[in-house]
């Protein structure tokens, strides 16, 4: 497909073509055939060898074996070889038994041309030579004689789709030059080859804007040397230096703060699907330090970007002109009646606005407000509205009835109660559909931005880590996208960690890290579900190893070393450290980050186990009680921020 796809074609490098083409010849040092046979049975092969390559290909045996043998090689080919001088300048070198065919081929007749000795072109070769040659021919006219309706062209196609598999890249003028073609025949040839798919003419170099031909086989040759010169010779790595890689590449060991390390981190993270809840509590907390909910309110504020529904009560962040990589995520996916109407007019417009025109109850377009956010079809301009949201579930709660051992709220403390469960604050957009690809190039385009935004969050790609992504996301979308990359060397494909079986792809960046070594002093931790998270991958070497993919399960590292897993929000902890480990603090940082994070921080940590021993006599016990205010409960160690 490469091939013949010039706009998804890598041009090629001058010394890539150089090396091929001298190996073709074989004039690239260690090639030249040494034995006076093989090299009889060479000249055979390439049929007409122009003058200047025989005497490249000369020279270069005569480094290899000296000059004496090559003056030994030459002597013997007078016998049944021959430099052939045409009328239009035109010389080659042709073996005797070939030469029939090469006439034919080029439409030529033995009066049309001189032989001259291969030892010494400036001399004709003997009479004896000449009867040779004609016993020869008539053998040949005698096999061909089948063949009496094919044309000059015919011959000349057949002639120059052999004698050109010999060569990259070459010019039209290069070609009749050697071969003495007049140019209007040779362009007859030419388009019989071309429509044949056994020759290709476009523009292959990197470094000139030249149109040349080329033969398709060794096109494809060039395409696939390409791609291996650009695989380098690496020590392939534990598959436990994985997550330090990806930690790394999501942000995780160098934790930012402010609005810039927040949108440091909104990068590497653009176009990732992830429980709404999660965003506050775990994704961004892990990234910045400390994290407050008002930067990424400003964020939504100065700047275009959008949050976008990705399954339900799942969302991902964009900027607006991004969409298009989810085009087909939300293709024929229509707006409920109601909503369209009223937002077709490109317009923001408030719940309450919406309300007003709806024809149904709240909790109705609550309901069908969050189906179409689902969709990806509708946003909102503020953060806030789905913050909100996040806390009330999603649905409308309903205004309770009066009891006795409760005060009915009436008045605005009623209504202030009843609003905060509706998608209020804000105004709601609709999302129009993107535009399909308009043709296959920038289809293309778009799959390649899919796999360029996958290197940022990631560095290294394999199949089994973008199953946690969205479907146009996935492997199957962008595999033959990274192929053309690693083709034009935007990415490197190679074995970089042991335990994965399929191909895996490495940004340039990426590489540069692994060259330099990974920090293994770094001390970083994460949800279970964050894109850096070994949870979930289904490698067979970490089959059973990491807690469950939900944000209620944490992991802790120490450079590569796991070093604390955590369950249920903290219920059920495994330290691999000693409880007088002077790392120790640190590990534990995330459970103080759940208790004091600026969204939804949780009111205390029930730790029930630690390494399968109940929490209030464990060892670990009397650090916790130094690190957080802690009350022994009948079944846990009950920890609470400390003031």
């Amino acid at each position: 497909e490469l091939v013949f796809s010039s706009q998804l074609r890598p041009r090629l490098p001058a010394i890539l073509l150089d090396t091929f083409e001298r190996k073709l010849q074989r004039t690239f040092p260690g090639y030249a055939p040494v034995q006076i046979p093989p090299a009889h049975a060479w000249l055979a092969e390439r049929l007409a060898i122009p003058i200047d390559e025989f005497e490249a290909l000369l020279a270069a045996r005569s480094r290899q074996v000296g000059d004496e043998s090559t003056a030994e090689l030459l002597a013997g080919l007078d016998n049944d070889a021959c430099v052939v001088e045409t009328a239009a300048g035109a010389r080659w070198v042709s073996a005797q038994d070939r030469l029939p065919r090469v006439l034919r081929g080029l439409d030529l007749e033995l009066a049309d041309i001189r032989l001259l000795k291969v030892s010494r072109p400036t001399e004709p070769v003997p009479e004896e030579f000449y009867r040779e040659l004609s016993e020869v021919t008539s053998t040949v006219d005698d096999l061909l004689d089948d063949d009496t309706e094919a044309t000059a062209a015919d011959r000349l196609t057949e002639f120059l789709g052999e004698w050109l598999r010999f060569y990259g890249p070459i010019s039209r003028e290069a070609v009749c030059a050697a071969l003495g073609l007049e140019h209007a025949r040779f362009d007859i040839a030419l388009g019989r080859l071309v429509d044949e798919e056994r020759l290709v003419v476009d523009r292959f170099r990197r470094e000139e804007d030249v149109e040349e031909l080329c033969d398709a086989e060794n096109l494809e040759r060039l395409l696939r040397l390409l791609r291996a010169s650009a695989r380098p010779s690496f020590e392939t790595l534990p598959l436990a230096q994985l997550p330090l890689l990806l930690a790394g590449e999501q942000g995780l060991l160098e934790r930012g703060d402010g609005i810039d390390g927040l949108q440091r981190a909104l990068e590497r993270l653009l176009l990732y699907p992830a429980p709404a809840a999660s965003w506050e509590t775990d994704l961004l907390p892990a990234r910045l330090d400390p994290y407050y909910p008002a930067w990424l309110d400003s964020v939504f504020q100065e700047s275009d970007l959008l949050w976008l529904g990705a399954g339900r009560e799942r969302i991902t962040f964009a900027f607006a002109e991004e969409r298009e990589l989810l085009a087909d995520l939300v293709e024929g996916i229509d707006l409920p009646a109601a909503l369209a109407a009223q937002l077709d007019d490109g317009q923001g417009h408030s719940f309450e606005e919406l309300l007003q025109n709806a024809g149904s109850s709240s909790s109705e377009l609550t309901e069908e407000i969050w189906q179409a956010v689902w969709q990806g079809r509708l946003t909102n301009a503020q953060f806030a509205a789905l913050r909100r949201a996040v806390l009330g579930q999603f649905k409308p709660s309903a205004i309770p009835s009066p009891s006795r051992s409760r005060r009915v709220a009436t008045g605005r403390r009623a209504f202030d109660r009843w609003r905060s469960s509706r998608p209020s604050g804000g105004d709601w957009y609709a999302l129009p559909i993107p535009a399909p690809p308009a043709d296959a190039l920038e289809a293309e385009e778009r799959a390649k931005e899919r796999a360029r935004l996958l290197l940022a969050r990631y560095g290294v790609l394999f199949r089994e880590l973008l199953e946690r992504e969205l479907p146009p996301f996935m492997w199957s979308g962008i595999f033959r996208s990274l192929r053309l990359m690693e083709l034009s060397g935007e990415v490197i494909a190679g074995h970089f960690f042991e335990g994965i079986l399929g191909p895996q792809f490495l940004s340039q960046p990426a590489w540069r890290r692994l060259q330099g070594g990974l920090p293994q002093d770094r001390i970083f931790w994460m949800s279970a579900l964050d894109p850096a998270s070994p949870s979930g991958l289904g490698l067979d070497e970490w089959r059973g190893r990491w807690p469950a993919r939900r944000s209620s399960n944490h992991l802790v590292f120490d450079g590569a070393r796991p070093v604390v897993t955590s369950r249920r929000h903290g219920g059920e902890l495994r330290i691999e450290a000693a409880p007088d480990h002077p790392r120790l603090p640190a590990y534990l940082e995330f459970l103080k980050v759940i208790l004091t994070r600026g969204f939804h921080p949780r009111k205390s940590v029930d730790v029930e186990t630690i390494n399968g021993e109940s929490a209030t006599s464990s060892p670990y016990a009397e650090l916790l009680t130094e690190l957080f205010s802690t009350t022994r409960e009948p079944r846990c160690l009950r920890l609470r921020r400390r003031y």
